[in-house]
C-alpha cells in the first residue's frame, strides 16, 4: 500500500505543474502553481510518516 501511495502523490505537483504551465492566463497558472506546492508539501509529509514508521520498526528489531 505504501508503494501506491507514495508512487500516487509523488506524481501529483509534477502533473499540476505541468498544467498550470500549459494555461495562458496568469491566474489559472498561479492557481496551478498553489496546486503544486501543496502537493509538495503532501508528500514531504507523508515521507516523514514512512521514514517515521520505518524507524520505529527498526527499533523494535533492536530490542
Amino acid at each position: 500500500m505504501q508503494g501506491f501511495c507514495l508512487n500516487y502523490i509523488t506524481h501529483l505537483p509534477a502533473c499540476s505543474f505541468s498544467k498550470g504551465s500549459g494555461r495562458f492566463s496568469n491566474v489559472d497558472k498561479k492557481n496551478f502553481y498553489i496546486i503544486s506546492r501543496g502537493s509538495v508539501c503532501e508528500c514531504v509529509a507523508l515521507l516523514e510518516i514512512m521514514m517515521a514508521e520505518d524507524l520505529k520498526q527498526y527499533l523494535k528489531w533492536l530490542k
